[in-house]
């Protein structure tokens, strides 16, 4: 790790953190960040589907400078705590004439605290408000679980959501035995049949094993 990395994770008291290889389930904002990559690498592969992974450099700074709507400031920003230099950017000073200086270690991590001071309080603000506008979308669409209470009618609406439910659950719902951590349990059986097994007794000695074997 570079000098600049460890002096800005000393800074702003960042912790690494690396997860195991193939387990997506702990990187979520990673996978999000891969979905969004993958849309702009599908859609520049229609162009020119020949020199896709000389493009990638290219996508990745198109995403690293563009501001979040959540935060209001580029990742490349929040990271480096200075605006990126694009194209334009070099341009611009080419046709100015004005050298970038060149500045130390210390001056760097320096003024990159500066900028995080005033960047930060800004960052919260506008997450915040993403978050509400978020929660007001969200709650918007969603629906509340509906009270039933006994002997109340069922809409036809309801009784189709309950057909499907009972037809996708099919094994769950049924009354043949299945397995079951339960020793002793009812079985209802057809109508007009009798059952002329004897039931069976489990010795003592084998109820924890047959309910360790059931679990």
């Amino acid at each position: 790790m570079s000098t600049v990395m460890k002096a800005m994770c000393h800074l702003l008291k960042v912790k690494q953190v690396r997860t195991s290889v193939y387990h997506p389930q702990t990187d979520g904002l990673v996978e999000r960040f891969n979905h969004t990559l993958k849309q702009m690498m599908r859609k520049m592969i229609e162009i020119d589907g020949k020199d896709w992974d000389q493009l990638l450099p290219y996508l990745m700074f198109a995403i690293r400078e563009v501001p979040q709507a959540s935060t209001g400031f580029s990742p490349f920003e929040l990271l480096y705590g200075r605006r990126p230099r694009g194209l334009l950017d070099l341009a611009k000073e080419t046709w100015e004439r004005q050298p970038s200086r060149h500045s130390t270690v210390i001056e760097h991590v320096e003024q990159m605290h500066r900028r995080m001071a005033q960047i930060w309080p800004m960052v919260r603000e506008n997450m915040q408000q993403a978050q509400q506008a978020q929660a007001r979308v969200y709650n918007r669409g969603a629906q509340g679980t509906p009270e039933v209470t006994m002997g109340k009618q069922l809409t036809g609406h309801q009784i189709q959501d309950l057909r499907e439910l009972l037809e996708r659950n099919r094994d769950v719902f049924s009354k043949l035995p299945g397995r079951t951590s339960i020793i002793a349990h009812h079985i209802t059986t057809e109508p007009g049949k009798k059952v002329r097994l004897r039931p069976y007794r489990i010795p003592e000695a084998q109820r924890d094993t047959i309910r360790e074997e059931g679990r």
